[in-house]
């Protein structure tokens, strides 16, 4: 069971860090990561970043936020 539990939470967890859904972020993910200790969460943040666990945002900016 307890295999069972971890394995959907890791694949819950991946789908929507993949897919950048919002609420799971704004919910779950950041909630979770301000209860860390500082020193924990950048190490986590530096390890996100050296595998690229996250997707690149595929948000462009407005023009009239394009510097010339």
């Amino acid at each position: 069971m307890i295999l069972v539990t971890g394995i959907s939470t890791g694949l819950l967890v991946g789908i929507n860090i993949y897919k950048g859904n919002e609420q799971f972020y704004d919910k779950i993910l950041i909630p979770i990561a301000q209860r860390l200790p500082p020193e924990t969460s950048h190490k986590l943040a530096v390890y996100a970043c050296k595998f690229n666990l996250f997707p690149k945002i595929k948000y462009n900016d407005p023009e009239s936020l394009v510097s010339q």
